[in-house]
């Protein structure tokens, strides 16, 4: 069996029917540690998505992550790139989301992710009283002192929990959620339990675990005490 040609016409299946009944996408990749623009596009591509790996296109997307499968028009992509959708008057009720490929497979639909949030990556500052004997401030690490790692990715973040207890134990305390993140690995940067996140509408969260899955990486992250 001639593998690549079978790949190869496997692609022209799945971009023919991307011609015929999808929609334009612009294919982004991320480089660095900051997410891509859509000026940072590698190509402008048909694709079909559809919660079924059949194409039946009668499902509905439902509450939860958007694990979707997409029928696209090109061989040139990678696990990690993004693809963010482009607006068609001909085609009524189309959303401008944005997606990451989870995981690529021979002769099969790409498997993606539709993203919700953009999130950035932070490191607590490092005290410089490392090496000294005294008492360190009971405040803690500061945001304005932190590194920032890693800028604005795209990623799929959704509640877990809301009955998180916060470890100060005051009246006034908040129940801190517990939230679930569905991401790309990023170039350059290694996440670790601890980092601190903070979505675009200044919500703060940290670290609790980093899973490296075979779909990407799946953080569990804890909300920050306001």
């Amino acid at each position: 069996m001639d593998i690549d040609k079978l790949q190869k016409k496997a692609a022209y299946g799945f971009g023919k029917a991307a011609n015929i009944v999808g929609f334009s996408v612009i294919q982004m990749r991320p480089q660095n540690s900051s997410m891509p623009l859509s000026t940072d596009k590698i190509a402008t591509l048909r694709c079909l998505v559809d919660p079924s790996a059949s194409f039946t296109g009668i499902s509905p997307l439902l509450w939860g992550h958007k694990f979707l499968f997409a029928a696209i028009n090109t061989t040139n992509i990678q696990v990690g790139d993004y693809l963010e959708t482009q607006t068609d008057s001909n085609i009524e009720n189309l959303q401008a989301d944005i997606y990451f490929v989870s995981r690529f497979e021979p002769w099969k639909p790409l498997l993606i992710v539709q993203t919700n949030k953009s999130i950035s990556f932070y490191e607590s500052d490092i005290s410089s009283d490392n090496n000294t004997i005294g008492l360190r401030s009971p405040s803690g690490p500061v945001w304005k002192n932190d590194i920032e790692l890693a800028s604005d990715y795209r990623v799929s973040m959704l509640e877990m929990s809301a009955s998180g207890r916060s470890p100060t134990g005051l009246g006034t305390d908040l129940p801190l959620g517990i939230w679930e993140i569905f991401m790309p690995k990023i170039p350059t940067i290694t996440l670790y339990q601890g980092l601190r996140i903070k979505d675009t509408n200044q919500n703060c969260y940290h670290i609790l675990t980093v899973e490296e899955t075979d779909f990407g990486l799946r953080l569990i992250a804890k909300v920050d005490q306001a």
